[in-house]
C-alpha cells in the first residue's frame, strides 16, 4: 500500500493513539495508517466498529470481516497517511503468528469454501417450516391451539432464518459483494422483516469487541439486567437501590416481551435512508399479512404475530446470552483481536467441557 496523503507528525504509536475518536480517527492496519475520520460514516459496517479501534491496530479484525481485500483496499488507498514508524508490538504476538499460519493453512486447504447445496438445503427446510405454519392455519381453523402451534413453526422458521442470514451477513457464501448483499436483505429483510444494516451494524461491533462492556451490543447491560464480574460491582456503587438482579433470569423473560425490536427496524432504516432496508422488511409483512389475516381474521392474526415474535427473541436471547455470561465480560483493554477472540473461545470450550463432565458425573 502506498502513501497517498502526507501529514507533518511522525507515524508513531505515540502520535496513532491520540486519534482515538470519530472526529480524529486513526487505525493501523497491515504496518500502515489511515485516517478514517471523514469516511467512517460510510463504512458498510458501521461507524462505530471503526470508531472502537481509533488509535489501535485492526488487522486481524480487517482480515477477518472483509472477503475481497482487492476490493476494499482500492477504497483504503485514499485514505492511507503512510507507513507506521517503529516497531509494532503485535506484530511480535506468538498467538497472532500462530493464527496468520493457521489461516493461510486453512485457505490452502479450501476450508473457507462454502457448500451451496448446504445453504439451498437450509433454505428449503426454511421455507418448509413457514409453509406448515400456513398449512395449520389453513386446515386446522382459528382456535387457539391452532394459532398456538403455527405461532410456534413461524418463530421456529424466523429462528433457522436467522442462522441462514447470519453467514450472508458476514459475506461469507458468495464471491461477490452484490450477491451477499441481496441475500443478506431476502433472508433477513422478506424470511424475517428485520434490516440488513441494523443486523450488521450489532453484529459487527459484537465481534470487534467481544464482550466489551459498552461496546459489545450483545451484552444486556444495566440498569436492568447485569452480566459477569465487573458490572455488579460497578452498579451497586452506583446506588443502594438496585433491581434484584439475583431473579433477573425471571424478570428477563417478561421485560424481552416489551422490547420494540422490529419498531427500531424501521426507524433505524428511515433514519440511514437504508430504503432497500425498507422494502425488504416490509415485504415480510406483504407475505404474511395477505396469508394469515383471511383465515384468522384481525385479532388473531395479531395474537399469531405476538406469539411468534415473543418465541423468536425469546429463542434468540437465550442462545446469545448463554454464549456470554460464562465467559469474561470486562471493560476496554485495547487487546489484540486475536487474542481476545481465541481468550474467548477457550473460555468458552473449556466451560461447555466442564459442564459436560459435571453432568457426566
Amino acid at each position: 500500500m502506498q502513501q497517498s496523503r502526507m501529514v507533518d507528525a511522525p507515524l508513531t504509536w505515540e502520535e496513532i493513539r491520540t486519534h482515538d475518536n470519530m472526529s480524529d480517527l486513526w487505525i493501523v492496519i497491515d504496518g500502515y495508517v489511515y485516517d478514517l475520520s471523514a469516511w467512517a460514516r460510510r463504512h458498510p459496517g458501521g461507524r462505530k466498529v471503526l470508531e472502537f479501534y481509533g488509535g489501535q491496530d485492526a488487522t486481524e479484525a480487517w482480515l477477518s470481516f472483509h472477503n475481497d481485500k482487492a476490493l476494499v483496499q482500492k477504497y483504503m488507498k485514499p485514505l492511507c497517511l503512510g507507513k507506521l514508524e517503529g516497531e509494532n508490538p503485535q506484530e511480535s504476538d506468538p498467538i497472532r503468528k500462530d493464527f496468520r499460519q493457521l489461516r493461510e493453512t486453512a485457505e490452502k486447504m479450501g476450508l473457507f469454501q462454502p457448500n451451496y447445496w448446504f445453504y439451498a438445503a437450509h433454505l428449503a427446510h426454511t421455507m418448509l417450516i413457514y409453509l406448515a405454519a400456513y398449512l395449520t392455519v389453513l386446515y386446522g381453523g382459528d382456535g387457539l391451539m391452532v394459532v398456538l402451534l403455527s405461532g410456534v413453526l413461524l418463530a421456529t422458521g424466523q429462528q433457522q432464518a436467522g442462522w441462514l442470514q447470519h453467514d450472508f451477513g458476514h459475506l461469507s457464501v458468495f464471491k461477490t459483494m452484490w450477491m451477499e448483499n441481496l441475500w443478506h436483505l431476502v433472508t433477513i429483510g422478506l424470511l424475517k422483516g428485520a434490516s440488513s444494516g441494523l443486523w450488521r451494524d450489532f453484529h459487527y461491533r459484537h465481534h470487534a469487541k467481544t464482550n466489551v462492556i459498552e461496546k459489545d451490543p450483545d451484552i444486556l447491560e444495566p440498569p436492568l439486567f447485569v452480566i459477569g464480574d465487573i458490572m455488579p460491582v460497578e452498579e451497586a456503587k452506583k446506588s443502594k437501590k438496585t433491581l434484584p438482579y439475583n431473579f433477573q433470569h425471571l424478570y428477563y423473560i417478561v421485560i424481552w416481551l416489551f422490547v420494540p425490536y422490529h419498531s427500531s427496524v424501521f426507524l433505524f432504516s428511515i433514519r440511514r435512508q437504508r430504503w432497500q432496508d425498507v422494502a425488504f422488511s416490509m415485504s415480510f409483512y406483504a407475505v404474511f399479512l395477505p396469508l394469515f389475516l383471511p383465515q384468522l381474521g384481525l385479532s388473531k392474526t395479531i395474537m399469531l404475530y405476538i406469539v411468534m415474535r415473543a418465541l423468536e427473541s425469546q429463542w434468540y436471547c437465550w442462545v446469545t446470552q448463554m454464549t456470554h455470561m460464562g465467559l469474561e465480560v470486562g471493560r476496554e483493554k485495547n487487546e489484540s483481536w486475536m487474542v481476545m477472540q481465541v481468550f474467548m473461545l477457550y473460555l468458552h470450550y473449556r466451560l461447555v467441557i466442564d459442564q459436560a463432565c459435571r453432568t457426566l458425573l
